[in-house]
């Protein structure tokens, strides 16, 4: 293959395209692509009783960073990245949530997301009942590591248990939090646990109870289409948080069990195990008494309210359209992939105005597309007008 396309000995052609060379060559065993393992609730669990038994300020410090991440659905790399953090407080003084705010990110360099900071927002009250955010942020105060213009949300401790400035690598962490787990007798030898394990955790028991499609996607933090600014305000992911801090409280109850099976996971008010369960806008609603909530600190909706209390309608944001003329005597042309615009003068098969070649990644297109839709400067700006 490198002599026929590199040095052009057309003479391989008949070899190249002889179907039994083909067949020798192709790799019908295709592997299996190998995605990091959630941890599951027992693990979860743990995490939640080393972060309070744990005598090591370290050990308990990357618990409560790798839990953020967990209840936050956060990359390590984003999480590493944050330059505030915002403990949220109700009125009694009780920690309920706690957000990060996050410039270096995945999507950073989309159109819609460029200067804009990402809020990674994770509930306080984890699946034990627990509010891990005061051990972890109590934590940080002891080891002075809470001014994260001078410290990463998480740094790497040196040889005399000193914090440094360097942030932990995300191989680091998954080193740690598999020997913080084996430390718990757990064995994680079927388990492929890395750091991209904390954000697909709630992101895949969110699957498995069957939230919609739609809120998982505003709880991954993942850019769509026009979605992007409402998905990234967190004002608007209050539905979102509100369906997980569900979720949370049907594990703490033990109504949904996300390590089982299909045919197991979801628990009835007898005890009884099923797949089927009430589902309403993605998530179940359960009734749990009054004083239970109190210890939690969650807060229900009870099955007997109207539709109209429990449902938060979403509306779709208007998508603005431009016209783009296309000046006389040229044509408008656009990228397959990029979408950006060229043009051409009419007849003109081979080369753009800007010089670029015209290829099988560009198509004639029409005169109406999105407002953000980008344009060949060389292309339009050799139309504009000189100001006098």
């Amino acid at each position: 293959m490198f002599c026929r396309h590199m040095l052009g000995i057309t003479e391989l052609d008949s070899a190249i395209n002889s179907r039994r060379c083909l067949g020798t060559t192709y790799r019908s065993v295709h592997d299996k692509i190998q995605q990091a393992s959630p941890l599951t609730v027992a693990h979860l669990k743990y995490l939640h009783e080393r972060l309070e038994s744990d005598k090591d300020l370290w050990n308990k410090t990357f618990i409560g960073t790798a839990l953020f991440c967990c209840y936050g659905r956060s990359r390590w790399s984003d999480a590493q990245h944050c330059e505030r953090l915002i403990p949220d407080r109700d009125e009694a003084g009780k920690l309920v949530y706690v957000e990060g705010e996050t410039a270096v990110h995945k999507t950073c360099r989309a159109l819609q997301m460029r200067f804009v900071f990402l809020p990674l927002v994770a509930p306080c009250i984890g699946i034990t009942g627990s509010n891990w955010a005061e051990v972890w942020l109590d934590c940080r105060r002891q080891l002075d590591i809470e001014d994260l213009s001078s410290w990463p949300l998480m740094p790497s401790p040196d040889s005399s248990g000193a914090a440094t400035v360097r942030p932990l690598s995300t191989e680091e962490a998954g080193r740690w939090l598999r020997m913080i787990l084996t430390d718990g007798s757990f064995d994680i030898s079927s388990y492929k646990l890395t750091s991209h394990t904390f954000k697909c955790t709630f992101l895949s028991y969110c699957a498995k109870r069957g939230i919609s499609l739609e809120d998982r996607r505003i709880l991954g933090y993942h850019a769509e289409g026009s979605r992007v600014p409402l998905r990234y305000s967190r004002d608007s992911a209050s539905r979102p948080l509100a369906v997980l801090e569900n979720l949370i409280l049907e594990i703490y109850h033990d109504k949904f069990r996300p390590d089982c099976t299909r045919s197991g996971r979801l628990v009835d008010d007898a005890g009884v195990a099923s797949s089927v369960a009430k589902v309403e806008d993605g998530f179940e609603i359960i009734n749990v008494d009054e004083s239970s909530d109190e210890e939690s600190g969650h807060v229900t909706t009870s099955s007997d309210e109207s539709e109209s209390d429990t449902r938060v309608p979403f509306k779709e944001p208007r998508l603005f359209w431009n016209k783009h003329v296309a000046p006389d005597g040229t044509c408008l042309w656009q990228h397959k992939k990029l979408k950006t615009l060229h043009l051409a003068n009419i007849g003109y098969k081979k080369v753009f105005i800007c010089n670029r070649p015209i290829n099988d990644n560009y198509i004639q297109c029409s005169e109406f597309h999105r407002y953000d839709t980008p344009k060949c400067k060389c292309c339009f700006n050799s139309f504009k007008k000189p100001e006098s």
